[in-house]
Order: structure tokens, then sequence, then C-alpha cells
């Protein structure tokens, strides 16, 4: 009993090891490492346009002089590294070499609490011995996001790309690549169709909890003098290697010639259960000179929203999933993204998208609606929230409204 009770406690005290240098861990050389080194940021319009400001706006003067100041710089985008190791235990994708977590491969809630890695570590030491076997080699991507659109494109298709090119350049083979998730994603598996054919076929997506793998390839986003905890909040989410994705989109682009002027898109969440738009028939209105069409990406399948934001020339949208598909606009297209004071710092993650694809960016600030237990509506409704769109339209050359 006592030895049971000390032995929880040493579980408790575990911390994640990093696995540069890790005995049993080798680090598989990747050479087109950086493709980009940084996120070129500059400063980008953004517009007041409440027809309700409250009373103290001091919380949103800040958060927009801190955007203002971020922007001024450009910040270095997510450096990664692959590793190779045999027979090692993956939880839904955290990988446990010896009974230990390796560092950037946990989950960030579980990462951050030491006790709940005490008892991942129990459940491993309970389960370890019935985990499912996969033979051979396998690719894992195991960072948290595959149920989200936006994580999947922005951090999880850039390591597949990477993982790619370093089988294209015999560095690794592969008998399979798995993802972990309850159920198969429609969008997962046509972005992987159609951007990564000649992976799409060794994709398993597995719910299974505890895995053991007899030989594991598994990335981390961090290098040897830029260790995991150094991504702070204020970085991007995009990484390096996410110009791999850059490179695929603009290859597809180019066998699909632009039709001018181009299109112009409002991207509708009339639908979705948080974060809806309240005014899309004013805007509608306001910019029916610019031949605005409402769209809801959510019936749309991935190739069917490339080839649309493919013909933009102009894309409005509130914050939400939709907007990750500026990452298939051209070169050029004025991309304004419609938030509440609540969130605008969320911003960064389609600010960045339109800096590395180089759109033309602008942030609008409109009224938060409250909505019972859960996260508010935002409301763009009002004379002088059109004038002020308009204005931003013809700014970022997205035509004369």
């Amino acid at each position: 009993m006592a030895a049971s009770a000390a032995r929880a406690t040493e579980m408790d005290d575990l911390e994640p090891v990093s696995p540069f240098g890790r005995d049993g861990i080798t680090q598989i050389p990747l050479t087109r490492r950086p493709l980009r080194p940084t996120v070129g940021r500059h400063h980008f319009p953004i517009r007041d346009l409440r027809a309700q400001p409250a009373a103290d706006s001091t919380a949103l003067e800040r958060d927009i002089a801190w955007l203002d100041d971020l922007y001024r710089r450009d910040l270095p985008l997510r450096e990664h590294s692959l590793f190779a190791v045999d027979d090692v235990l993956v939880l839904k994708g955290s990988v446990w070499h010896r009974g230990t977590p390796i560092a950037g491969t946990l989950p960030p809630k579980p990462a951050k609490k030491g006790d709940l890695v005490g008892r991942i570590a129990q459940k491993i030491e309970r389960s370890g011995a019935r985990a499912r076997l996969y033979p051979g080699t396998t690719a894992i991507i195991h960072e948290a996001g595959y149920r989200n659109y936006y994580h999947w494109t922005v951090e999880i298709m850039p390591r597949l790309f990477s993982l790619r090119d370093a089988m294209r350049e015999g560095r690794v083979t592969v008998d399979r690549i798995v993802l972990f998730d309850e159920e198969t994603r429609h969008f997962v598996t046509e972005s992987l169709a159609l951007l990564l054919p000649e992976l799409a076929p060794l994709v398993e997506i597995t719910a299974g909890e505890l895995t053991r793998f007899e030989h594991c390839l598994f990335f981390v986003d961090a290098t040897e003098t830029a260790d995991y905890s150094d991504h702070v909040a204020h970085s991007s989410r995009l990484k390096a290697c996410s110009a791999l994705l850059a490179e695929a989109v603009d290859e597809r682009l180019a066998t699909e010639p632009f039709v001018p002027p181009g299109r112009a898109i409002l991207i509708s969440r009339a639908d979705a259960p948080k974060r809806r738009l309240i005014g899309e028939d004013r805007i509608l209105d306001a910019l029916a000179g610019l031949g605005l069409e409402r769209v809801a990406f959510a019936p749309l399948g991935v190739a069917e929203q490339i080839a649309l934001m493919s013909q933009a020339r102009l894309v409005v949208g509130v914050h939400g999933a939709g907007l990750t598909n500026a990452i298939y606009c051209r070169p050029g297209t004025a991309v304004i993204e419609i938030n509440s004071p609540d969130f605008i710092k969320r911003c960064r993650s389609f600010a960045d998208i339109a800096m590395h694809r180089q759109l033309n960016y602008g942030l609008v600030v409109a009224d938060s609606v409250a909505v019972e237990g859960g996260e508010p509506d935002i409301a763009l409704d009002s004379e002088r929230g059109m004038k002020g769109l308009r204005k931003l339209v013809r700014k970022l050359g997205g035509g004369e409204a």
C-alpha cells in the first residue's frame, strides 16, 4: 500500500522532458528548414464601427495599442523538428518514452498541470500492456485541433507537408500516418486528397486512446536552441513549414486563371452556433454595388472553398473558421475581419494568414451582443458602420462601393 502511494506521488511529480539529446530518440534532419523564418507583420487599419461604444473603452484602447505595437515588427514563425523512436507508447498523440512524457507532444492543459500528467502516467501504467501495437514505421501527427478547420489547416497540415518532403528526399519511409480523432472529418480527407495526394492513402484516423508503435516518427514545435516554451502567446500560429502549404496553393492557383474583376464575398455565419453576424443583410445592401454575395462555407467541400476564394477580390467575414480560407486567396485580395471588442486580440489568427499570403487585411470592431450561455454575437448594422465599412473596402483595394 505504501509502495503504491509512493509510486503515485512519484508520477504526480513527472515533468515532460526534451527529446533533444535523449537516449533512444533520434532527430531526423529536415533540409528545407527554414522555408520562411518570419511572418512579415506590418501595421494594418483598425476601424471602431460600434453603434454603442461602451462607457469605458479602456480595455479596447489597450488591446488596439497592443496590436498596433505588435504589428510594427516581424516575428519568428514557429520552427519544428522531426524525431524517430522505437517501442513507444502514445496517448491520443502525446508521446511517452520509457514512462516519461516528451515535451511538445502533450496537449497544452496537461502540459501545464503536473497532477494531470501524473494521472495520465498512471493510466498508461495500468493499460500499457493492452495497447494496440502498430508494427513497422508510423508517423503520428499529434497536435490538438483536428476538430477545428482553422487548426487543421494552419497548424497540422504544414507538418504533413514537411513529412512529405522528408519522404521525397529519402530521409524517412513510413508504412502509415496516424491521426487521433473520434471521427473522420470531411475537411481532413478532402484537403489531403487535393493538396497531399501522395500521403492521403497512408493516413489512418483512430479514436484509440492508448497505442504502441514499433517505430514512430513525431514532430515537436521546437529546435534545440528554441524550446517549445519559447512560443509565447503573441507569436504566430503559422509555422516555418507553412510555406510548403503556400507553395501547394500557388501551384493550384496557377492552373486556375483569375477572371477579373473577381468576386466579392461575405462569409455567412447565420447557421453557426456562436459569433453570428447581425446585420448581414445591411452589409449586402451597403456593398451591393460591388456585387457582394453571401456564402455559407459549412455546406461546401474543400475544393469548392478553394475555388471560391481563389476568385475573390474582396472577402468580408466575422471572426470564425471560414476566414481560414483566406489562405487560398490570391495576393492583393482585400480581407476584412469583423470582430467584437471581447476578442480582437484573436485577429492575429487571420491577420497573420493575410500577411503570409500578401493580402490586404483590415479589422472592424463591431458591437458585442450578449448570448445566454455562449460567446456573444457580433452586430454591424448602423448607418455609421456601413459608411465606415465602405471606406475601408476602398482603402484596401476591394473596389468602390
